[in-house]
């Protein structure tokens, strides 16, 4: 097989995603040749791409992609001898050691047939976007940790946050998927989907198969959607209060993007930013705020999530004990904390 490398490795990145980070399955941390595809498969996730090959073989992922990136011809030839999978350019040859038989291609094979397949409805990958930083970590309770995708609309909730986003088209299906799944799905930009067998298949334009799990149960929809309906006092925001979230975002709580939180207390006419990284600093800033309630209200929240509502909207709807931001179709709701 001959192929150029920067398409080689454009199609490696598209496939790392069903890496498995801990090999539970064997051979689920491989890039998987398999005559006209590659794949890669970690039991929650499996990436299928298009791809011309005249060898059937399991590699070690970490080392084959790190040679392909580094190479510097132009020019990649690929080809399996005996045990051995090996890599040619017009000035470098290398060879790993490569499995020709996998355990990972039964499973494959055990899919359904992905057709028919069905239009995936408009905004649904926006939907997905929105909400899926909502869910949950904690696989206690394994429904807070999915994307619930409706015939009519998008939800996700952790108990303290929930987002829901309403489809301007109905979905065929009803569905949960794992939310990590769901924001890897974003990067391949699916036009189809089929839900068969406990798993939920998207295809792009290219022909590229993203599989996940979905989660079994029923999810509590109705309990959630319940909670956006409460009486409150609408609140505009500080005209700046965009500019102080960038910068509390440097001390935000929170290893990575999903994770990162903030505190917000509006008391007497004063919104009070609090931001606190622990072992590193923190950070504190007043704004003037249209809020003359003297109990204190606080919400805990997402600085760089917020950041985006406030290119949409600066108003919030605060009752006593949620806080509701909208913009359009789509609704964030906020726990409150109050104090005396």
């Amino acid at each position: 097989m001959k192929l150029k490398r920067e398409k080689l490795l454009g199609i490696l990145e598209d496939v790392k995603p069903a890496l498995a980070k801990k090999e539970i399955i064997e051979e689920s941390g491989n890039f998987i040749f398999d005559h006209n595809r590659i794949i890669t498969y970690n039991d929650q996730i499996c990436v299928i791409h298009p791809l011309k090959c005249d060898f059937v073989c399991s590699v070690p992922s970490e080392e084959f992609y790190n040679l392909i990136k580094k190479l510097t011809d132009e020019i990649v030839t690929l080809s399996m001898d005996g045990e051995w999978l090996t890599i040619k350019t017009k000035t470098t040859k290398a060879e790993l050691a490569a499995a020709g038989e996998t355990s990972i291609l039964e499973l494959v094979e055990q899919f359904p047939d992905f057709k028919p397949w069905k239009k995936i409805p408009d905004k649904l990958l926006q939907a997905i976007k929105w909400c899926a930083f909502s869910a949950s970590r904690n696989a206690t309770l394994p429904y807070l940790t999915s994307v619930y995708i409706s015939n009519k609309y998008v939800m996700a909730t952790d108990e303290l946050r929930i987002s829901k986003y309403d489809l301007p088209a109905k979905m065929a299906d009803d569905m949960m998927i794992p939310a990590e799944a769901a924001k890897q799905l974003l990067a391949f930009k699916p036009i189809k989907y089929s839900v068969k067998d406990g798993w939920c298949f998207f295809q792009n334009e290219h022909k590229v198969v993203f599989c996940t799990r979905v989660i079994d149960g029923k999810y509590p929809a109705r309990q959630y959607l319940n909670e956006f309906e409460f009486e409150g006092k609408k609140v505009l925001l500080p005209a700046k209060l965009s500019e102080a979230l960038e910068v509390a975002e440097v001390l935000a709580d929170g290893q990575i993007v999903e994770e990162k939180r903030i505190d917000i207390k509006l008391k007497d006419g004063q919104l009070f930013i609090k931001a606190e990284k622990q072992d590193i600093g923190k950070l504190a800033k007043v704004m003037k705020v249209k809020y003359n309630k003297r109990k204190a209200i606080t919400m805990t929240i997402n600085p760089i999530f917020l950041n985006e509502i406030l290119t949409k909207t600066n108003k919030v709807v605060i009752g006593d004990d949620r806080a509701l931001f909208k913009t359009g179709p789509f609704s964030h709701l906020v726990s409150l904390f109050t104090e005396e």
